[in-house]
């Protein structure tokens, strides 16, 4: 598992000065070229072809695919009914993606299914309605 912290500290480290640049409006909320020029710029087909996405190589893709992002933390950025995302759910996503437990089959996702069901049974509750028991 050393790539994966190693990895996983390149992405945090990267987050963080996407946030901060976004925040400090240091780089444009978008930067919008042509899908095919886009395409190219990423340099998807050695990774499809050769896998290696990690180290240097995932550390370069990262900024790549980050510059072609709509950075909605921009205090500029006012389009399309997005939110601005909190850290927590990034986060949330991390473990989400790493276990791959889903929710709709109980044995292959308990704790998915749990919070679930909590949360649909929390805002059944905040609209007036029974929840289940």
């Amino acid at each position: 598992m050393v790539d994966f912290k190693q990895d996983a500290g390149i992405l945090v480290r990267l987050l963080e000065q996407y946030h901060e640049e976004s925040r400090e409006k240091q780089q444009p909320v978008l930067q919008l070229p042509r899908l095919a020029e886009l395409i190219a710029h990423l340099d998807l087909d050695p990774f499809v072809a050769n896998g290696g996405l990690t180290g240097a190589a995932l550390e370069a893709f990262l900024h790549r695919y980050l510059g072609a992002t709509t950075r909605l933390h921009h205090p500029a950025y006012f389009a399309h009914q997005v939110a601005v995302p909190h850290y927590a759910g990034s986060l949330a996503a991390m473990v989400d993606g790493f276990t791959n437990n889903p929710m709709a089959i109980y044995e292959m996702g308990p704790a998915a299914a749990a919070i679930e069901y909590f949360i649909v049974n929390w805002m059944l509750e905040k609209a007036g309605w029974v929840p289940m028991p």
